[in-house]
């Protein structure tokens, strides 16, 4: 019933029975082989029985360190499917994991879909400026840890609604060559990318929170570390 994920993925295929799949991928080719999936997927349902709501796809990832041992980290994508993708998002979902050493996490979970644009696939388009310093380390550490850490439980007193919260993205973001239209095209698409993966989407497609109430960074977080970047020099940009 699954599609294989191309050769050229660099994936191996551990178990495929049925809906479900595990397999190992490399960690810059596996949230695009799971894009893929999921779209052939619903593509073949919607090719054959028309089905106005169809199977759906719940997904886990789990990038972790080679020296996690692999029991735990097989619990840990196990936990995130349930739990997560399943339970918490109303199904439909991608939740993805990042283990790190240090015991530190990076817990991200939307839908996969939000009005036809990819989810997993925004947090791919921010890398490109990430790696160009367009959204700089600076930005991710002050938005998280100057901003949302510093209201804590406030930020949802502030009920800030989505164009709010897009101006306080905005300011934050900064804009450089303010007279250059290349570069506010770029903010402007960065801001939305961050509000679509920030603002919590379940995957029943029920109205989610307002935006100012329930932002989270983790999907900027997510794509810093697809990005190769870990938030350390984040930390002494702003110290």
């Amino acid at each position: 019933m699954w599609p294989r994920p191309k050769p050229a993925r660099d994936g191996v295929v551990i178990y495929a029975g049925g809906d479900d799949l595990l397999a190992l991928l490399p960690l810059d080719t596996v949230i695009e082989a799971a894009i893929e999936l999921e779209t052939k997927y619903r593509g073949c349902f919607d090719e054959a029985f028309r089905l106005a709501n169809g199977p759906t796809t719940s997904a886990s990832i789990v990038f972790a360190d080679h020296h996690e041992p692999l029991r735990g980290v097989l619990h840990e994508s196990h936990r995130r499917l349930e739990e997560v993708a399943k339970d918490k998002n109303r199904r439909n979902s991608i939740a993805v994991s990042v283990m790190k050493p240090s015991g530190s996490r990076i817990e991200w979970v939307q839908a996969w879909l939000h009005e036809d644009r990819s989810l997993p696939r925004a947090v791919l388009d921010l890398i490109p400026g990430i790696e160009k310093d367009d959204i700089s380390a600076r930005f991710g550490y002050t938005l998280d840890r100057r901003f949302l850490a510093a209201f804590g439980d406030r930020f949802r007193d502030l009920e800030l609604s989505a164009d709010e919260l897009r101006d306080v993205l905005r300011s934050t973001l900064g804009k450089r060559r303010e007279d250059d239209p290349a570069r506010e095209r770029d903010v402007r698409r960065i801001v939305e990318d961050l509000l679509r993966i920030g603002t919590p989407h379940p995957g029943d497609g029920s109205t989610p929170p307002e935006a100012g109430a329930a932002f989270s960074v983790q999907g900027l977080r997510l794509a810093f570390f697809l990005a190769g970047r870990d938030g350390a020099e984040g930390r002494e940009a702003a110290a």
